[in-house]
């Protein structure tokens, strides 16, 4: 092979190579900035009468399910794609035997306590509290300084979470359930719908 035809070889082996090389680059590039997704997705649990839809970019994180248990039932989810932080926007529901030791008493005390009000969920009475804004960190206080009034949690402070009780008691079971939004996630309505998707089956 003569030299110009060893040279113009040696060039074609480089171009290719680094066409190889800047493919693989990009592919790379792509697949990784994608965050997860998930779709809304409807859950059914026939042995405790209910259904839940879970928001899209939500997910289940513990599932606890023993029949002979005085809370049979119990579903902890949390949204996908937040920052780090010391707690994640959360909805957890427990499925509760109305014949445990106790809940008849405490099924009475939400007819009877001024922190719950009444909603019609999906056709069935439920009781909520009103929110309630908790820090996610003590907050740092100057000498002498108490968390009241001044320092008291607020709606829009980007260091606190939103909480929120729900009770929906039925002849078999008690349905606790209760919501966390974290300030700026942004999660209010999707934690909104959930607990309004909540259906009471036969």
């Amino acid at each position: 092979m003569g030299r110009n035809n060893l040279t113009e070889s040696m060039r074609w082996w480089g171009r290719f190579c680094g066409l190889v090389m800047l493919t693989a680059l990009l592919a790379g590039c792509g697949s990784s900035s994608a965050p997860a997704t998930t779709p809304a997705t409807v859950i059914t649990r026939p042995t405790y009468h209910f259904a839940l839809t879970i928001a899209a970019n939500w997910t289940i994180v513990d599932e606890h399910d023993d029949a002979t248990a005085s809370i049979p039932y119990s579903i902890d989810i949390q949204r996908l794609n937040v920052q780090p932080g010391p707690m994640i926007s959360s909805l957890h529901l427990e499925v509760i035997r109305t014949s445990a030791p106790g809940i008849s008493a405490q099924i009475a005390e939400y007819t009877k306590s001024n922190s719950y009000h009444v909603i019609m969920l999906n056709g069935v009475r439920a009781y909520v509290t009103p929110p309630q804004i908790f820090y996610l960190s003590p907050p740092t206080l100057a000498p002498g300084q108490s968390l009241l009034p001044a320092a008291t949690p607020h709606d829009g402070d980007p260091n606190t979470y939103t909480h929120t009780d729900y009770a929906i008691p039925t002849a078999t079971y008690l349905y606790t359930l209760y919501t966390e939004a974290v300030a700026g996630d942004n999660a209010q309505a999707d934690l909104a719908e959930m607990v309004q998707s909540l259906t009471i089956t036969p």
